[in-house]
């Protein structure tokens, strides 16, 4: 996989923070929590962070997609170059 933008993350890096990607009642649970955020564990600690970043998750997704597009393409091309033949 390739860099993104050929400074910013990897694709890989982004492939890894997508599939992190809390589920709808672990958002609540986080963005709910009041507590002292020294007893959550450091994964908590980076997920309720990454939280208040407004659609932290969504853009990720798009830069996911954005990273890996070219290489996506190039694969596509080669399976219908492929099947022409």
């Amino acid at each position: 996989m390739t860099s993104f933008a050929g400074e910013g993350m990897k694709a890989d890096l982004l492939d890894v923070l997508v599939k992190m990607s809390p589920t709808l009642e672990e958002q609540k649970a986080l963005l709910e929590y009041s507590g002292d955020k020294s007893e959550l564990g450091p994964a908590e600690r980076f997920l309720k962070a990454v939280l208040d970043i407004p659609n932290a998750f969504q853009r990720l997704q798009a830069m996911h997609y954005k990273a890996c597009f070219k290489d996506d393409l190039v694969q596509v091309q080669e399976t219908l170059q492929t099947l022409e033949v």
